[in-house]
């Protein structure tokens, strides 16, 4: 019996924002399964206040990335945005 398995894609932004999420792991700061992105932002800059303003900014791109709708363009230019924030964030760290 042949059985297949299907792995399921995960959405390149989840991916990043995991990405994202797991930058603070050194600090002490995980990510729960059970946690609002903006739950976890609360946490991360109770910790690192002087992130308030790019870790709100990479929440707020991946709210309206992830349950907003928008054109492909403009989706396009938040994927970018968002890429770049979460990037230069981690680099940072």
């Amino acid at each position: 019996l042949l059985i297949f398995y299907r792995r399921q894609r995960v959405d390149p932004v989840v991916a990043l924002y995991r990405r994202f999420c797991h930058s603070f792991n050194k600090m002490g700061v995980t990510h729960l399964a059970s946690e609002t992105p903006e739950q976890f932002a609360k946490k991360v800059t109770s910790v690192r206040p002087e992130l308030t303003e790019e870790v709100g900014e990479i929440t707020e791109l991946y709210y309206r990335l992830r349950y907003r709708p928008a054109s492909a363009q403009e989706l396009r230019l938040l994927r970018d945005r968002f890429k770049s924030k979460v990037k230069a964030l981690r680099l940072a760290l």
